[in-house]
């Protein structure tokens, strides 16, 4: 082969590898960035989770995980497929021979439960958000973005600064400050977004890179969870004990096929997709 050739070949293929990052791992086999979005476009209920960034991405990239081994499960174990068996319908009869048994509680064990588990019963913590957003690639006082922001959120941290002094480094003017007003912090245990749980006001949390933009958030107002009563509870709480049964059960299941399959996730380049 030609020197040039080579060349360009080897140029070629590093071109395509940064733009189909490897983000997961199973058995050493990989898992693209590419193959995340052939998943979706067979799953159109999935789409827009890619829209929003890390989380979304995390979210379908386990979804697609999942499907995997539970395929290679069935096999391992030579669980019979169905004619009209596709990769989802096996595996969800794979998974449904797998998980244990779970029954409903009865009036005393549903108040035991309710009892043991209030997060279950209670509303969410709400929290008020400020967020600045810079475009990730803006070069600011000599400096990319995130480092900027970096800095930034140290000195709004030590009270050198307020948050709202920064909106002057937004590119061509335009304003980059928003009042997120109160959001739910459902799902953020995976996220560089975990530190909201507990912030109280007035604290910092970031930046936090996404896409194309990094953002800095500040903590404005919270609200704490609000427990409901067991008179109001009492209707649900054998149903919201047996989901959390399933749940649980499930996670369980996961984390055994992860380790059997040896699944890596590459979170750095991850949190870097778009």
């Amino acid at each position: 082969m030609r020197p040039l050739v080579w060349i360009l070949l080897v140029l070629s293929v590093g071109a395509y590898a940064a733009e189909d990052p490897v983000l997961a791992e199973i058995e050493g086999k990989p898992i693209s960035a590419s193959q995340v979005r052939f998943y979706v476009k067979k799953r159109p209920l999935l789409a827009g989770y890619l829209q929003t960034g890390y989380a979304g991405w995390r979210r379908v990239l386990e979804d697609l995980i999942v499907l995997r081994l539970l395929n290679r499960e069935g096999q391992r174990l030579g669980l019979p497929r169905g004619v009209e068996d596709d990769e989802d319908l096996y595996a969800l009869r794979v998974k449904r021979q797998l998980l244990p048994a779970c029954t409903k509680p009865d009036a005393q064990a549903a108040k035991r439960f309710y009892r043991d588990h209030p997060e279950l019963f209670s509303t969410p913590v709400l929290v008020r958000l400020d967020r600045i957003e810079l475009p990730a690639g803006a070069k600011i006082e000599g400096q990319q973005a995130l480092a900027f922001l970096r800095e930034a959120a140290a000195r709004v941290r030590a009270g050198q600064i307020l948050l709202r002094d920064l909106t002057r480094f937004c590119p061509q003017g335009k304003d980059c400050l928003y009042d997120l007003g109160f959001v739910r912090l459902d799902g953020l245990e995976d996220s560089l977004l975990k530190p909201l749980k507990d912030a109280r006001p007035g604290e910092v949390v970031g930046p936090v890179p996404a896409g194309e933009f990094v953002f800095l958030y500040q903590v404005t107002a919270r609200r704490e969870p609000i427990l409901t009563p067991w008179r109001q509870a009492k209707a649900e709480a054998a149903e919201v004990a047996l989901r959390f049964c399933r749940q649980q059960a499930f996670a369980q299941l996961k984390a055994e096929l992860y380790d059997r399959y040896r699944v890596i996730l590459r979170e750095d380049t991850l949190r870097a997709v778009q």
